[in-house]
């Protein structure tokens, strides 16, 4: 049941760690849930316990959120920088306002030309619920008519749902005729420090041929949620997903020519436009972003192309969908789930003994696109910024040599082992299954591990200022941002071997998975 708890269940019991269920019990070790309103965020235990959603993840995950944060990042860097960010909201994110501040609706009101499409999204919602297409000034006038009326007749507790409208893209780039998006992962594998990476995903497609003239949203919204409610979907759902090799080898065959591309353009250029957004988006928020030692999160970012190749960020989501109905989905989650584990839990155990997460054990898919100070550093470093909006540049520009001993002291040399999980690359250690199997392992290891021995929950069911006017709305500005950064926090823990009381507790009800272990 739920959104892929088998999923993330199955890689941890591979790793020898028990099971539990009781969404009361607060001893949890690592907590994953499809909600962030299943954690209790007060009695979170930095430094010992994991849960899988930054608390104010909104900032990215919201469309208004994600929209706020890119037009305050642009705002700030103009302010401090004399200069935009090096990406522009307008190079990635259709044109877009908010349809409940009156500036901004009456701003698109003027901007729409009669005959034109846009999109009309509510902030919180994802899989396209709730998604209205405008296509008419009636219509158009007809919606706010409603909303004005909601609004007047509501009491506070039940609001209209607040929306964006944003327009349409007209011209899709189309894959045997149909359209098509993409859902990549942006992971938060940490944030004390910030390690943050990309995984490419994989490509969702309509089951009809595109026109725009259809009112069907089956033709306009590709996720597998609204593909379902399509009457062919059954007989048709493994072509609403191809890998993205599928999607290279097709691009090479029927696009590159007519479009001038050179070969392999989906890796060359479009893979590499993804993780630019994604971290633009990151940077956005980083200053923002609530930091705790244990905190980690994963989104899913869907991708259109248009038919000139421009790649736009259509939205991030929080709890991404993690059912796998069709071959293709089969081959691209399972990974993204058990190495986003991996890589977060790799992390949690390298910050708590205060050393550098770089190098990874294994990046299996990931693309590093962003690593913040080591532990030891992580407040220091943070005094001394002058901007809160300094560029980050990506982390894969740079040898791995080059960026260890520039940002961190030497690591210490730790054992790695293959990993005992089945057909996965990345390399656990021995210590963290030795401890995992208790007094069932006679020969136990004592070896510093780097993955710390973990108890999981899982419940199933977001020009310089010159002037005395000027410095004054850059120090506001700088303050104001500042105002919403969280602090930074490093310790380093003790790691003790766990109990046979602990390794040996498993309780299962239908409230949730957990797993409990010593740190």
């Amino acid at each position: 049941g739920g959104n892929g708890a088998a999923l993330v269940e199955a890689p941890l019991v591979a790793l020898g760690w028990k099971r539990t269920t009781d969404k009361e019990d607060e001893k949890y070790k690592l907590k994953w849930t499809e909600s962030k309103g299943s954690i209790n965020y007060i009695t979170f235990r930095e430094g010992e316990q994991l849960v899988n959603h930054i608390p104010n993840c909104k900032i990215l995950t919201n469309k208004l959120g994600l929209l706020c944060s890119l037009q305050e990042y642009e705002r700030i860097t103009l302010l401090t920088k004399a200069r935009l960010p090096r990406l522009k909201m307008t190079d990635f994110i259709p044109e877009t306002y908010k349809l409940d501040e009156r500036v901004d609706r009456e701003k698109f009101l003027k901007e729409y030309q009669d005959g034109e499409t846009w999109i009309c999204k509510p902030v919180g919602m994802n899989q396209g619920k709730g998604i209205i297409l405008l296509r008419s000034r009636s219509e158009i006038n007809q919606l706010l008519n409603e909303r004005e009326a909601k609004f007047n007749a509501s009491t506070t507790s039940r609001l209209p749902m607040t929306r964006i409208v944003q327009r349409y893209i007209s011209n899709p780039l189309l894959l045997e005729g149909r359209k098509f998006d993409i859902r990549s992962y942006m992971l938060i594998a940490s944030t004390v420090p910030f390690l943050v990476l990309h995984h490419q995903g994989y490509v969702r497609l309509s089951c009809q041929k595109y026109n725009q003239e259809d009112r069907n949203l089956t033709i306009h919204l590709t996720n597998q949620y609204i593909q379902k409610k399509d009457p062919s979907y059954q007989d048709t759902k493994e072509d609403t997903v191809w890998t993205m090799d599928k999607l290279n080898n097709y691009i090479n065959e029927h696009v590159a020519a007519e479009k001038g591309l050179a070969g392999d353009w989906v890796y060359k250029i479009l893979t590499k436009q993804m993780q630019k957004i994604a971290l633009h988006c990151f940077n956005s928020a980083r200053h923002k972003l609530h930091c705790k030692m244990g905190y980690f999160d994963l989104y899913g970012m869907d991708f259109m192309v248009d038919s000139n190749m421009k790649v736009w960020l259509l939205e991030i989501n929080t709890n991404p969908a993690l059912q796998t109905h069709c071959q293709a989905l089969k081959e691209a989650i399972p990974c993204v789930v058990e190495n986003a584990l991996y890589l977060a839990i790799e992390c949690f155990g390298k910050s708590r003994k205060g050393q550098p997460l770089m190098p990874l054990n294994s990046l299996a898919g990931y693309t590093v696109l962003y690593c913040g100070s080591s532990p030891k550093t992580a407040v220091v470093r943070q005094s001394r910024s002058v901007s809160p909006l300094k560029d980050t540049t990506e982390w894969n520009r740079q040898s791995a040599t080059a960026r260890t001993s520039r940002l961190y002291s030497p690591p210490r040399t730790l054992p790695r082992t293959s990993n005992p999980h089945a057909g996965n690359s990345l390399s656990i250690p021995a210590g963290a299954v030795s401890w995992a199997h208790g007094k069932n392992n006679e020969k136990q290891s004592t070896t510093t591990s780097y993955l710390p021995t973990i108890n999981i929950v899982m419940n199933i069911g977001t020009e310089t200022a010159t002037n005395s006017k000027q410095r004054q709305q850059v120090q506001q500005s700088v303050e104001s941002y500042h105002q919403l950064q969280h602090p930074l926090t490093a310790r380093t823990t003790a790691e003790t071997s766990p109990s046979e009381k602990d390794i040996n507790k498993f309780r299962l009800t239908n409230s949730g998975l957990s797993f409990h272990k010593s740190i």
